[in-house]
């Protein structure tokens, strides 16, 4: 739908790729994590300018728990050009993986 499509898939004639997916996965990610989508819009119009224009809401204000890191890979997924995205999905496993490694102790039980 176009709640999800990446901005150069609404705008342009050429093909999206795997960077337009992982811009997808950070509206999906970004809408899992607050229950609310990046950008707001009532028509398609208003979706595709809000896609190519404006900047997403920032994760943290919706979601004050989450960290800056995740802050950051989510903004980097929702980038206008494919170019300033993770370029592979390798790329984007790496950085998930480092973010579950660095919470990780948050996470633990206290010993009691």
């Amino acid at each position: 739908t176009p709640h999800y499509l990446a901005p150069e898939q609404l705008t342009s004639t050429h093909r999206g790729d795997i960077r337009s997916d992982l811009y997808s996965l950070g509206v999906v990610l970004f809408e899992t994590l607050t229950g609310k989508r990046p950008f707001d819009g009532e028509s398609l119009s208003e979706f595709a300018t809000a896609h190519e224009q404006q900047v997403p809401r920032k994760l943290r204000r919706e979601l004050p728990q989450a960290s800056a890191e995740l802050e950051k890979l989510i903004e980097s997924l929702l980038a206008k050009q494919p170019v300033r995205r993770p370029q592979f999905p390798t790329e984007l496993v790496q950085r998930l993986i480092s973010l579950e490694i660095d919470t990780f102790a948050q996470r633990l039980p206290l010993a009691g």
